[in-house]
């Protein structure tokens, strides 16, 4: 099944080899269920508005704008080895690919990660996860700005939400890749997902 459309719904096509999902598809309409912002603050741990993942393997794949491949399959590998998630590369989007990394305009956010079609269950079965290099070139430290952000979108696609300053989730009292805003030099495991998020919500998911 192919989508395609315009806006804050950007969609296109995706897969799933190793397992076949059921389920009606529903395009959903400006859910951006993790935006980072530069300015826009928000809650700790709170529920996912997109209904969560859909548990079972996590795939991704590239629409043909996105030229950051590198870092976003260090952060595949990342999520794989951190977490109880597995993740896969199936060549290229198909049906019910989880995860499909694109670039865009985000108009100062330097990351998004869109659920773009539910399942029946209300969980989310496919994932624009867009990166504004722009933005992110801009920043004081873009290299790490860069991993942080993928880091913290795909995150999203698996079931947290960011957090901000100090507000640490759960009992957590270092930082992960979840902490929203820009990277500065003193910023710490932008690389690494909480342990909260990932006993409490990522591996609970899969």
């Amino acid at each position: 099944m192919n989508f395609s459309a315009t806006g804050t719904t950007r969609t296109t096509d995706a897969s799933h080899h190793r397992r076949r999902r059921s389920g009606t598809l529903l395009l959903l309409v400006g859910l951006a269920s993790g935006l980072i912002s530069v300015t826009s603050p928000a809650g700790a741990d709170t529920p996912q508005p997109d209904g969560g993942p859909d548990g079972g393997d996590h795939a991704w794949c590239y629409l043909s704008s996105f030229n950051q491949q590198t870092a976003a399959d260090a952060a595949m590998t990342r999520l794989r080895n951190q977490t109880d998630v597995t993740t896969f590369y199936p060549g290229s989007c198909q049906e019910h690919t989880d995860v499909r990394w694109r670039q865009g305009d985000l108009s100062g956010a330097y990351g998004q990660a869109l659920c773009v079609a539910t399942r029946a269950n209300g969980t989310c079965d496919i994932h624009n996860v867009t990166l504004d290099m722009g933005t992110i070139n801009a920043a004081a430290r873009p290299i790490d700005q860069r991993t942080k952000t993928s880091c913290h979108e795909l995150g999203h696609t698996v079931g947290v939400r960011h957090y901000w300053d100090n507000d640490f989730p759960g009992n957590d009292t270092a930082h992960s890749c979840l902490r929203s805003g820009e990277v500065t030099a003193n910023w710490t495991n932008i690389t690494l997902y909480g342990n909260h998020h990932k006993t409490q919500h990522i591996n609970e998911s899969f």
